[in-house]
């Protein structure tokens, strides 16, 4: 702006610079006009920012200075836990070869438990086996396979529940499953009990658990090669009779009504001629 006010001054004599020195007059108020309004606002936001991060700073010296003072003090109790931990050297030895000992007894029981598993499925695979190549050698026998295919050990895994009934834990679903399904799909004549329901559950009646189980039964057997079982004496009281026949209409609730009765004893009929 001075510049241009000294150019004006030079050129005034000799040119008619009227119309300039008004345009300089409101260029000069309006330059100062934002300088002095804009120019301590910005000046404020920035003096304020400069405010903040000297706090900061502040605050990041005092967290260094409390570190230090925490690391110096650390320092000297951890001189005096060392001279603790040399004077339990040899009780830290003797517990390390006694931890050392029995994680190989676990070792070895854990072993042990898988060994016992596999020669239980070993067992079952026999038996398969065996049922599989009778039936291929005779396709006219008809099979049935107890207690919805489950295959447990009777002498090492039967229990006994709060209600003296035999009791078995299953993870579901059993393992032994697929083979049963596969065994479905090669024999037409192989046919299984919709039945044991209470005695593989986890679970109180209806027994929920076992639905998977039942699905699954129907969909490799389809119901003309189911029938129910009553599980008598064992559900006597306890879930009753009446509840027992009702477990096929929870565990498998959409069957149609002519599967229903193929289950619930046109199976049967049809397989003994009662």
């Amino acid at each position: 702006l001075q510049r241009v006010a000294t150019s004006i001054v030079k050129v005034a004599p000799e040119n008619d610079t009227v119309y300039q020195q008004d345009m300089f007059r409101l260029l000069s108020g309006l330059l100062n006009y934002e300088i002095a309004t804009d120019y301590p606002v910005r000046f404020w936001k920035t003096r304020k920012q400069l405010i903040l991060l000297d706090r900061a700073l502040q605050q990041a010296n005092f967290r260094v200075s409390s570190l230090n003072r925490i690391t110096e003090r650390t320092a000297n109790n951890f001189v005096i836990f060392d001279g603790q931990i040399d004077g339990q050297s040899e009780r830290i030895e003797g517990l390390r070869a006694k931890v050392s000992g029995l994680l190989k007894k676990q070792e070895q029981y854990i072993n042990q438990l898988a060994i016992d598993e596999i020669r239980r499925q070993q067992v079952h695979i026999v038996q398969l086996r065996l049922m599989d190549e009778i039936m291929h050698r005779r396709p006219d026998l008809r099979v049935v396979l107890n207690h919805a295919g489950y295959l447990p050990d009777m002498h090492a895994e039967m229990q006994i529940d709060e209600h003296r009934r035999p009791h078995f834990e299953v993870a579901m679903p059993p393992a032994g499953l697929p083979a049963v399904e596969a065994m479905a799909e090669r024999h037409p004549n192989l046919h299984v009990h919709f039945s044991g329901q209470y005695a593989f559950s986890s679970g109180p009646y209806p027994f929920r658990d076992q639905q998977i189980v039942g699905e699954r039964l129907l969909a490799a057997f389809g119901a003309d090669r189911m029938l129910m079982a009553s599980d008598w004496p064992w559900i006597e009281f306890e879930p009753g009779y009446a509840n027992t026949l009702g477990v096929l209409d929870h565990l498998l609730p959409n069957l149609s009504v002519a599967e229903r009765g193929a289950i619930r004893g046109g199976t049967a009929l049809g397989l003994f001629r009662f």
